[in-house]
């Protein structure tokens, strides 16, 4: 039988690198983890005073979030994603958020992935 589970990716704040840089965190999955599942990525986001501002995320090397962004403001993001990206508990996963374009300044956290596990 499959349950949700979560994990907390990274509770704190952290800046997307300007220019054109990127933050990449590991993290690994719950005990029981379904692959075969869907999981919800959840993520907030700050953003200051930007202008064209593309960013993406990456988990394991693969696109899973693409965004374009002008002026200031705060909200909450979710991605629904396929968990077959995800490796197993034994191995490290790791999440990538890409400064592609544009000016200004973005903030996240409070990223979490929401996952099935099997009990």
């Amino acid at each position: 039988m499959a349950v949700a589970d979560y994990r907390v990716i990274r509770d704190g704040k952290f800046k997307i690198p300007s220019p054109l840089g990127g933050k990449k965190i590991n993290f690994s999955v719950p005990r029981g983890f379904n692959s075969k599942g869907r999981g919800v990525l959840t993520w907030v986001i700050n953003l200051a005073n930007t202008d064209d501002y593309k960013f993406k995320i990456r988990i394991n090397g693969k696109d899973i979030w693409n965004g374009r962004f002008n002026g200031g403001n705060w909200f909450a993001m979710q991605e629904v994603l396929s968990t077959s990206i995800m490796k197993t508990m034994d191995s490290t996963n790791n999440i990538e958020f890409w400064h592609l374009s544009g000016d200004g300044k973005v903030y996240i956290s409070d990223v979490v992935l929401f996952c099935q596990v099997n009990v």
